[in-house]
């Protein structure tokens, strides 16, 4: 399930969760800061009578080494899909993850994390523009080419040319370190809107980083 929270945590998690059958663990990957994790945590208690499992990013795990010189400073959802790269392919690969934030993590084959890349995502373009910018609120663009005849479109289309552009750049370059074929794994609610346009060898996996918290809870395989 993928929804929007607001101010109001309880309300939501009522909204979004009361009607489920009791879990029997909650594994919880988050990015949202402590007053939210708490809050969370509190309503599965309250309403489940479970206590909730974090998950975090580690130096090693599931056949994946942290690149980052703190490895906590490594996001959980990044940390997240890279486990599950890893169990969906041993070949080199690009894990982007198109969300708030879009975030383009290397691998090798061997399972090591190279690093990566943080820009920001295609709705947090198009708002800098609208705010740093005099240009008026517009209706949102239908479709969108290499080039626009609207504002609406030529600032879509330039969020999501900019950012394949990136992703394909990124995949040639590790390619070449490497010597070896990059597979880009693609996940997060953009992703649809940028898949068209990056190049072969490339996958869909809308769940990649619910995936990785299965792994690193221990309720899936690794590989």
């Amino acid at each position: 399930m993928r929804e929007a929270y607001g101010a109001d945590i309880d309300g939501w998690l009522d909204q979004c969760w009361r009607n489920l059958e009791r879990p029997a663990s909650v594994w919880i990957s988050s990015v949202a800061g402590e007053k939210v994790d708490a809050e969370v945590s509190h309503w599965v208690r309250r309403n489940w009578m479970v206590e909730s499992e974090f998950v975090v990013s580690r130096r090693a795990q599931a056949g994946v080494v942290n690149g980052y010189r703190e490895p906590k400073q490594l996001g959980v959802d990044r940390w997240m899909a890279l486990l599950a790269g890893r169990a969906i392919s041993h070949q080199p690969c690009l894990i982007v993850d198109c969300g708030t934030a879009t975030t383009i993590d290397a691998m090798d084959a061997e399972g090591r994390h190279l690093g990566g890349l943080i820009i920001p995502g295609l709705d947090m373009m198009k708002e800098s523009l609208l705010g740093g910018t005099a240009i008026s609120k517009f209706d949102e663009a239908d479709s969108i080419d290499f080039v626009a005849t609207d504002t609406a479109s030529a600032i879509l289309s330039g969020g999501i040319n900019a950012t394949k552009s990136l992703i394909n750049e990124m995949r040639d370059r590790l390619s070449k370190k490497l010597d070896q074929p990059v597979l880009s794994l693609l996940t997060g609610g953009a992703a649809g809107q940028l898949l068209d346009g990056v190049l072969l060898p490339k996958r869909h996996e809308p769940n990649l980083v619910l995936n990785g918290v299965a792994i690193a809870a221990g309720l899936r395989d690794s590989a």
